[in-house]
């Protein structure tokens, strides 16, 4: 599924994409859940293949309901540096926040 161009999408209530609401995988239930970087301007740009809003790549936004509180942190960690430099961080970014033994 893909984007028109130039569009901007908004997630649906219920979307996964900025669900900070329950605890991480492996974390205690009690542990407050690394929060999504969501800002709800959802739309990937082609050149980059990141989120114009979040940076996030579509592998980490549909995994990250799934990953554990230093996965997440992870991600958040190299959005700084993909706002700085996108066309590079989208080279990088598909293999550095592979979970391991998870297959897209």
């Amino acid at each position: 599924m893909g984007f028109p161009n130039n569009s901007v999408v908004s997630p649906p209530p219920d979307c996964l994409c900025r669900d900070s609401s329950t605890a991480a995988v492996g974390e205690n239930p009690g542990q407050r859940p690394v929060p999504s970087p969501c800002v709800n301007l959802c739309r990937i740009a082609p050149e980059t293949g990141l989120c114009v809003g979040c940076l996030r790549t579509l592998d980490e936004i549909a995994r990250w309901s799934a990953l554990s509180n230093a996965e997440r942190q992870a991600i958040l960690d190299t959005l700084a540096g993909r706002a700085e430099h996108p066309k590079q961080a989208s080279r990088d970014a598909g293999s550095a926040t592979q979970t391991p033994g998870w297959t897209p």
